[in-house]
């Protein structure tokens, strides 16, 4: 999706920049499982494990097809040994967009959408939050 599509379509109405956020949202808490996972040396399956779920439903949960309730982030959470924290930041305004494969960019940002957990900045991009890899 190019710059121009993309700043149309959040422009056409209040919910698709909504649905921009909420997809954002599930990106970031799926991005710090992933990291998380990877800080301890876990894979899905030993989550599954320690959750008394499925692989099946963690990676479910991890791709946004399955609703990550806050309860269930905590739950998470609390298996890996660690603190959830939620804060909200007043919105930045962003007029200039890039993609750079499937990621999109606003200036001084975190990505706004990630396909599959693997991240690449574009390169003329400031990226404060620089993540490179793949999530198996």
């Amino acid at each position: 999706m190019n710059q121009d599509v993309l700043s149309a379509w959040l422009s056409e109405s209040p919910e698709h920049a909504r649905a921009f956020v909420e997809e954002g949202l599930i990106v970031d808490a799926s991005e710090a499982i992933c990291e998380a996972l990877e800080r301890r040396n876990l894979t899905k399956a030993a989550l599954a494990e320690r959750l008394g779920t499925s692989k099946a439903h963690v990676t479910q949960l991890l791709n946004g097809s399955r609703n990550m309730t806050l309860r269930t982030f905590a739950g998470i959470a609390f298996s890996l040994e660690m603190n959830p924290t939620i804060y909200l930041e007043d919105p930045v305004m962003v007029r200039d967009w890039t993609t750079s494969e499937n990621v999109v960019w606003a200036k001084s940002q975190r990505p706004a959408f990630v396909d599959a957990c693997v991240v690449s900045p574009a390169a003329d991009w400031t990226d404060p939050f620089p993540v490179s890899r793949e999530v198996a």
